[in-house]
Parts: structure tokens; C-alpha cells; sequence
């Protein structure tokens, strides 16, 4: 009736209403919140070039510098604030070096990891596209590609030359293989992102474009 109207909205109460919804707000944010602990023992010695980091930031993969003779390193933890689990990978046949001078990239969801390596004797470089759920071997080796970059779900992988290469290949997964489906001629490509859902894809030549 009128008068529990003009109860709720007078001056005190309404102001008590108003502080109550932003208390329970605060409290189902902090609810949903979700806790990290960071530990020094999850440290990769020898690493320190790139590192990259799933979305849910449970898969990591770091780069040594050009300096150090290191393989990459992937890390892999179960759930939040757990122990990573850590596994140097085996350099992939035709490459006779890993390259660290492109970053190598994790897919947003976490499936897929992709680093780039280089054949010195035919001066050939490769990305080399991993599962994360078994990184001793990767089921696709790109030969010509430098850049790397992964949709969100590791479905579709763009790659460039490298600089000044200005040829973009878009391969999308099939199974358990990539397949080339479209090929774009754009500026010489000193970096490239792709959009998560593969709708779109940015390139920079690091210089005046």
C-alpha cells in the first residue's frame, strides 16, 4: 500500500537499501575471485627472452635468449596456485636450431603452443605447432613461416616470412593437421595478432605501418 511505498523510499531506508546491494555485489565479486600463489620453485632457469601464457593462465611457455643453448620450456599446472609441471621440448626434425628472435605463442584456451625454430643449413624457418596435452612431438612443422599467431581455440594459425616477407598464410585445423586456406599480400610483416575468433588480423612493419 502507500505507506510501505513511502517507507522504501524515504531518505534512511532507501540509502540502507542501496548500501546493502553494493555490499552483496562486493561480496559475490570476492566470491568468484579466484586466489594465486606465487612460488619461486615454479622459476624456469635458463629462460628469459619471451614467455607466453594461456588465457586462463595455467599453460606458460618460455624462450631462452639468444645467448643460451636452452630448449624452450613448457609449463602446465593443474589448477590455480598448483605446481607447474615443466618439460623441456626436443627440437623438431628438419630444424637444427630454435629461433629466438620471434616470440613463440600459447592459444588463449591453452590446447595449443606454437615456437619457432630454423633449419641454419637451408636457411629455412619453421613454426612448429604443438598439443599441449603432448608436447614431445608437434603435429604440424610450417616451413616458411616466422611469425606466428593462434585463434583462441588454436583453430586457425596465421604465419608470416620472415621480415621483410609480405605474403600472410592463414591455416585453419582440420583433425589433427593444418590446412592452408587463404594466402594475403600485405606490408612487409614485422608482427601480426590475429583476433581471437580468427574474424580479423593486424600487421605492423615496426617502422611507418
Amino acid at each position: 500500500d502507500k505507506s510501505c511505498v513511502a517507507w522504501f523510499s524515504s531518505p534512511p531506508v532507501s540509502s540502507c537499501l542501496v548500501a546493502l546491494m553494493m555490499m552483496m555485489v562486493l561480496l559475490v565479486g570476492d566470491a568468484a575471485a579466484v586466489s594465486y600463489t606465487l612460488r619461486a620453485s615454479d622459476s624456469i632457469v635458463g629462460q628469459g627472452s619471451y614467455v607466453a601464457m594461456s588465457g586462463n593462465g595455467l599453460v606458460s611457455l618460455s624462450v631462452s635468449s639468444p645467448f643460451s643453448t636452452a630448449a624452450p620450456v613448457l609449463a602446465v599446472a593443474a589448477s590455480p596456485g598448483a605446481t607447474t609441471t615443466q618439460t623441456s621440448l626436443s627440437l623438431p626434425s628438419p630444424c637444427t636450431s630454435w629461433f629466438f628472435i620471434s616470440a613463440p605463442l600459447v592459444s588463449s584456451s591453452g590446447n595449443i603452443f606454437a615456437v619457432p625454430c630454423a633449419d641454419g643449413s637451408a636457411g629455412t624457418f619453421y613454426v612448429a605447432v604443438y598439443q599441449t596435452s603432448n608436447p614431445s612431438t608437434p603435429f604440424a612443422t610450417i616451413a616458411n613461416a616466422f611469425q606466428p599467431d593462434l585463434s583462441e581455440d588454436g583453430s586457425t594459425l596465421a604465419v608470416a616470412p620472415y621480415y621483410p616477407g609480405t605474403t600472410i598464410a592463414i591455416y585453419h585445423l582440420s583433425g589433427s593437421s593444418y590446412t592452408l586456406t587463404q594466402t594475403i599480400t600485405t606490408i612487409g610483416v614485422n608482427a601480426l595478432t590475429l583476433a581471437p575468433d580468427a574474424s580479423a588480423l593486424a600487421v605492423s612493419d615496426a617502422y611507418i605501418q
